[in-house]
């Protein structure tokens, strides 16, 4: 899947109003945005994003391969989902 893709992806997962309620306009996400700090997801909300990526993107994330350092910046979670669809 291409990366533009998997970018869009999320930004549609994080501006469903059934998935999260988000702290700024999903417009004003870009690459070095912490979905932590900037966005503010709390660890609900972090839970919930990872459901509705593995739904969206058709894999599994294991438990051991999560880190907040994936969702310290949003092109983090973009090359981790852009690695885990390269790999199945």
């Amino acid at each position: 899947m291409e990366r533009q893709a998997i970018r869009e992806g999320i930004l549609d997962i994080l501006s469903s109003k059934d998935q999260m309620s988000l702290q700024i306009d999903v417009s004003e996400i870009h690459d070095d945005t912490s979905l932590i700090n900037d966005v503010a997801l709390d660890s609900i909300q972090i839970l919930e994003l990872i459901v509705a990526i593995e739904n969206r993107f058709k894999f599994n994330i294991n438990t051991e391969e999560i880190s907040l350092d994936i969702f310290d910046r949003f092109s983090n979670l973009v090359e981790h989902i852009e690695a885990k669809m390269n790999n199945q």
